[in-house]
């Protein structure tokens, strides 16, 4: 299994967050600015490779989760925990994303948020990293 299906696997079931109205928006890889909050963006981190001896390679990729908010008023560190808490939830509901070689899901941490006031609303973002671990046989590198 390719590193990209993971990629992609991961950001369908957050993208999901969109479509029900949790979130304005789901992107990859900060490509495109952030223009409606709440949002996330998905983006790729390590993809340590070891070989085992039955001829198959594990795999430990880490992605982030960039989660950002605004708020009118000062409860923006609710908001945040509020969405981390969906986030999590969305990722473990649907075991091994679906994905038949990925073996473990793991939520590694939250980084410190990065507070923004601009005008009357503030703004946060915060990162969540994510480990997940697959198999991936050498004929499908």
């Amino acid at each position: 299994m390719k590193t990209k299906t993971i990629y992609n696997g991961f950001y369908n079931v957050l993208k999901t967050l969109e479509t029900n109205r949790t979130v304005k928006s789901v992107t990859k890889t900060g490509i495109d600015p952030i223009t409606e909050y709440p949002a996330i963006e998905i983006s790729l981190g390590a993809d340590v490779r070891q070989e085992t001896d039955k001829g198959i390679y594990e795999h430990e990729l880490t992605l982030y989760s960039d989660i950002h908010v605004t708020s009118l008023n000062k409860n923006i560190d609710e908001l945040m925990l509020d969405l981390r808490d969906t986030v999590e939830s969305k990722v473990f509901e649907i075991p091994n994303l679906g994905l038949s070689d990925v073996f473990i899901i793991k939520f590694i941490s939250q980084s410190e948020p990065n507070y923004n006031q601009a005008s009357t609303e503030f703004a946060s973002s915060t990162r969540l990293e994510w480990s997940i671990n697959f198999f991936n046989n050498r004929e499908t590198l």
